[in-house]
C-alpha cells in the first residue's frame, strides 16, 4: 500500500490579487500550469478567509440581539 504524505505545500502567492484576467470566458484558470497553481491557491485561501470572517460577524451580530 502506497504511503500518505500528509505535508502540506504550497506553490505561488495565497494573497495574490485575482482578476478576471486570470480566468477563460468559460471560467476555466488561464495560464500555465504554475500561474494556475498560484490562482488555485488564492482561490481556496481567499474563499476560506471570507468564510470565517463571515461567521464572526455573524455570531457576534447574533450575540448582540
Amino acid at each position: 500500500m502506497p504511503e500518505i504524505d500528509t505535508t502540506l505545500q504550497a506553490d505561488g502567492n495565497s494573497h495574490q490579487a485575482i482578476t478576471a484576467e486570470n480566468f477563460t470566458p468559460s471560467g476555466d484558470i488561464a495560464g500555465t500550469a504554475v500561474e494556475k497553481r498560484s490562482v488555485e491557491l488564492a482561490l481556496v485561501v481567499q474563499s476560506a478567509q471570507s468564510a470565517r470572517d463571515f461567521l464572526l460577524n455573524k455570531q457576534w451580530n447574533l450575540l448582540w440581539r
